[in-house]
């Protein structure tokens, strides 16, 4: 999945696609560049694979922010479904129930 930031290259662009296969390979999901170095994304090849040097350890501090972010959502979401187990639901007896044959 690509990021909010992502702009597709022209179709027929096949440098420009190799660029974003590049980037995306390297890690990068165009969600944001505050935090990359200089702030923009490259332009070209070359500087794809220097901005991917550049900010390996940014990219993996992001990587390791996102795997941790997927761990407490999982923890919570097994949180919701054992409080869910734990409830009984009401069991309805004959009384309660309406005919709607007339």
């Amino acid at each position: 999945m690509m990021g909010r930031n992502f702009k597709a290259p022209n179709v027929s662009d096949d440098q420009q696609w190799k660029k974003v296969e590049i980037l995306y390979q390297g890690g990068v999901r165009f969600w944001g560049t505050q935090s990359y170095e200089k702030g923009k994304f490259p332009d070209t090849i070359d500087e794809a694979k220097a901005f991917l040097e550049r900010n390996k350890a940014t990219i993996q501090a992001q990587w390791d922010r996102y795997r941790s972010f997927l761990a407490e959502d999982a923890k919570r979401d097994e949180r919701f479904a054992e409080k869910r187990r734990r409830l009984k639901p009401k069991r309805l007896g004959n009384a309660d129930f309406k005919s709607t044959d007339h």
